[in-house]
């Protein structure tokens, strides 16, 4: 079994990777580079293998052991399958670092921060993936809606928008973002491009639960009515993007919306933004931090941190 050896070969290591969640969907060569710049680790009982207060610069994969883990919670785990340690806090460059520490003798691997950016840059199923994996996960933990109620509170209405937005507005709009407001000015001017003016008055419905998921929308005016099953509500409003998890997450819409005042927004296709993200890898560096982060947040809400 993988988990049973010290995984010095190169081919063991490759089979590994293969089989890990947090890296699946790399071509070959992805592969191949991260098992070549990977390297067996052995930690004694009671050794820190991450340690709090300090960012993660090296990711681990454990193979055999027992684990303490602590970020939003203290969880152990006996590891029966490969598990990642250190991916989340590393994508969302968090400076708080989370704590693991081996129980019981444990074996791992470990892979240097710059190889696995290197690998996220040069191989975009990688990129690919680990978005839908994040994505999937907050709609998981937010039980299908776009907000918690904490965020959700936030709705705003915004400024009434007299015409559509010319192209420059659309500029000066999208670089207040979180996602574009560190990014190259070419990424914003290329986004806001693919971009195409949405309207919907009052009642209408902006899409249905159950429907593909192929766009997302950044609200400009108005707030939206979003409903989950059991009638779980959330409405969101200005500068909220809508519909992100859903369409990156590769999924069917996991709520219904409707407008529950006029709305505006600019409406993108996912696969162009993904176009974009695979053309500029600073943009899709910080869209992974900011789901990373999130899902940090969403971790300690549920653990009542």
């Amino acid at each position: 079994m993988l988990g049973e050896t010290p995984l010095a070969r190169v081919r063991d290591r490759l089979l590994l990777f293969r089989s890990l969640e947090a890296v699946e969907g790399l071509d070959d060569d992805g592969y191949a580079l991260l098992a070549e710049h990977s390297r067996a680790r052995f930690f004694r009982r009671g050794a820190s293998i991450l340690e709090p207060g300090r960012p993660v610069e090296t990711l681990y994969v454990a193979t055999s052991g027992r684990l303490a883990i602590e970020r939003a919670t203290r969880v152990v785990q006996d590891v029966t399958t490969p598990v990642g340690l250190g991916f989340l806090s590393f994508y969302a460059r968090s400076a708080r670092g989370e704590s693991v520490v081996a129980l019981a003798p444990t074996h791992t691997l470990e892979l240097p921060g710059g190889v696995m950016l290197g690998a996220l840059e040069t191989n975009f199923s990688l990129l690919r993936s680990s978005l839908r994996l994040m994505a999937r996960r907050r709609l998981e933990l937010r039980k299908g809606l776009p907000a918690t109620r904490a965020h959700a509170s936030e709705a705003r209405s915004g400024r009434p928008l007299p015409r559509p937005h010319t192209l420059v507005e659309r500029i000066l709009e999208i670089h207040r973002g979180v996602l574009f407001r560190s990014c190259n000015l070419d990424a914003v001017i290329e986004a806001c491009r693919q971009m195409r003016p949405v309207r919907w008055g009052a009642g209408e419905p902006v899409w249905e639960r159950g429907d593909p998921a192929s766009t997302w929308v950044r609200v400009l005016e108005g707030r939206v009515h979003c409903e989950a099953d059991a009638g779980r509500s959330v409405e969101i409003g200005a500068g909220f993007a809508l519909g992100v998890d859903d369409a990156l997450g590769g999924t069917h819409r996991s709520f219904s919306a409707t407008a529950a005042t006029e709305v505006h927004g600019l409406e993108m296709d996912v696969d162009a933004f993904l176009l974009l993200l695979a053309g500029h890898f600073d943009l899709a560096r910080e869209m992974l931090a900011i789901l990373a982060r999130d899902l940090l947040q969403l971790e300690a809400e549920a653990a009542g941190g």
